[in-house]
């Protein structure tokens, strides 16, 4: 019997998807659990200098898309000769080696950074005699979209991920496309819905095979051309208008900003460090407030986002406690190199907070607060 029959016996009976995945990857000659286990003894490696995932020694049934949910997709997608899928995080491949199968009119790029996975489905590709320059070994941010048709996220919500949003965004100004996304790590589907207002989350959806944290595979498009280019100047011109305000001013009030671009300017400055928020505070059963600095850099919304998370310091805060924004000045500098870099001040221990009012202090993790001037003056004390 033919494989391709073999293969498409199996996703249409009745075993379970993880048995299913596995007597497929049987058939094609591939054995993804030894593989995920030698990079797991080798993450450190691995991911050194790299936002790679590598799923904390997750299975392949949990970590990669099931071969049963790569072809309802395909078949949901109804695609044309020639189109192009981009398939951003492939691990294995199974998307492409899917499409190869049963939708060989379809072209997909695999992008993925970790070789030893993505080698599986060039394994697979050699031994079909097909051509594997579809597979692409790298990061994701420079990867040309130009001419893609369709996008597969399997992503979670850090920087790579952001900085493929951008770059979406301005490919919605030339052409359309379709994403397809399903839920990786449990924020991916709300951040995508969040995060990006010039995205439309189509009215139909499938539920995955496999079992996750949430089953849906969602599909979403750009706004429509002349609406997407309305959008893209209404953005530019207000983001270098409050730019301008802070390069001027070094400080940009948040009720300054339309409500509706408040969250995509944050959003925007998560790739900066040179920003920081005035949050306003009070500490428990005590009723002085006071403001702290917290990075934009990195910044991002919690899971169920009601609050944000920042990463300098790790702390949380809503919308509401947000003041401003502010470009620091330099007497400033060395405490936010200190801070980003988690450095321990000898009995100090790290710096926590840089309260600015009503009294400039350092908050150390093992000092508490120390007014600001006391460590001016004493720094043979540190």
């Amino acid at each position: 019997m033919p494989i391709k029959t073999q293969i498409k016996k199996l996703l249409f009976s009745d075993i379970s998807t993880n048995d299913c995945d596995q007597k497929i990857d049987h058939l094609l000659g591939i054995d993804p659990e030894k593989v995920e286990r030698l990079l797991d003894e080798r993450k450190e490696d691995i991911t050194k200098g790299q936002d790679a995932y590598l799923g904390e020694s997750l299975s392949p049934h949990a970590l990669f898309t099931s071969y049963r949910d790569c072809y309802q997709i395909l078949s949901h997608l109804k695609t044309k000769p020639g189109e192009v899928l981009l398939d951003l995080g492939a691990g294995m491949g199974r998307m492409s080696i899917t499409a190869a199968l049963f939708f060989p009119h379809l072209k997909v790029k695999s992008i993925e950074m970790i070789k030893q996975r993505i080698e599986l489905a060039i394994k697979v590709y050699k031994n079909l005699k097909l051509s594997t320059e579809g597979f692409i070994i790298g990061r994701f941010e420079n990867i040309d979209l130009q001419g893609t048709h369709y996008i597969f996220l399997y992503l979670s919500s850090n920087s790579i991920l952001k900085t493929m949003m951008e770059k979406l965004k301005n490919l919605a100004l030339a052409a359309p496309f379709q994403i397809i996304a399903v839920e990786s790590h449990g924020d991916l589907l709300p951040t995508l819905r969040k995060d990006y207002p010039w995205l439309i989350t189509e009215p139909f959806k499938l539920k995955t095979f496999s079992k996750r944290w949430n089953q849906n595979i969602t599909f979403f498009k750009p706004l429509p051309l002349s609406q997407m280019k309305n959008y893209h100047k209404e953005e530019k011109d207000l983001f270098q208008h409050f730019f301008e305000i802070l390069k001027k001013e070094y400080t940009l009030l948040l009720k300054d900003i339309p409500q509706p671009w408040r969250h995509p300017f944050l959003l925007h400055l998560a790739k900066s460090k040179d920003f920081e928020l005035v949050i306003k505070d009070k500490d428990v059963g005590c009723p002085t407030k006071y403001c702290w600095l917290a990075s934009t850099f990195e910044l991002s919304k919690t899971l169920e986002g009601e609050k944000y998370q920042a990463m300098f310091p790790e702390r949380e805060f809503s919308m509401g406690q947000i003041e401003s924004i502010i470009r620091p000045g330099p007497n400033w500098h060395d405490w936010r190199k200190l801070r980003f870099k988690n450095t321990k001040l000898g009995s100090f221990g790290e710096v926590r907070k840089i309260v600015i009012s009503p009294k400039k202090m350092i908050e150390f993790s093992l000092r508490g607060r120390i007014p600001l001037e006391d460590l001016n003056i004493n720094k043979d004390l540190y």
